[in-house]
């Protein structure tokens, strides 16, 4: 299980801006995850680059949402997770000067991290629980 250094899942204003988005995508929306094992010397500073990487992420244009977790099990693993509104605007961030301070972290894990890139066209939230338990 993983629970996240953002607040964004309790900023009402950030939900009701992530729920707009929803409504208007036309396309595919793109998620981004990487997850890696950090070794114990490295966690401190990967945390700090990736702090600082995720917030700058979230102002560039097309990002939904950039959130940092760290596993509750393994205290060495730490993901990041992004939602990019485009094919276009992920390409872009992959190419950009910022996208290297990821890739610095990426070098430091112990072992090869788990990156998936995945896109969907639909995504649910409470009310399918309360369509289920209904």
């Amino acid at each position: 299980m993983y629970f996240a250094y953002s607040l964004e899942y309790q900023n009402i204003l950030g939900l009701r801006f992530y729920a707009r988005l929803r409504s208007e995508w036309t396309e595919l929306m793109i998620h981004a995850a990487i997850r890696m094992k950090m070794p114990g010397q490295k966690l401190r500073e990967a945390l700090e680059i990736l702090r600082s990487f995720s917030e700058r992420t979230r102002v560039q244009p097309g990002c939904i949402s950039s959130r940092i977790y760290r596993d509750v099990n393994e205290k060495h693993v730490i993901m990041i997770e992004e939602h990019w509104m485009t094919q276009e605007d992920l390409e872009r961030h992959l190419c950009s000067d910022e996208y290297l301070n990821m890739l610095v972290v990426v070098e430091m894990s112990d072992e090869r991290p788990e990156i998936t890139f995945s896109t969907f066209q639909h995504s649910a939230g409470v009310e399918t629980i309360e369509k289920a338990r209904n």
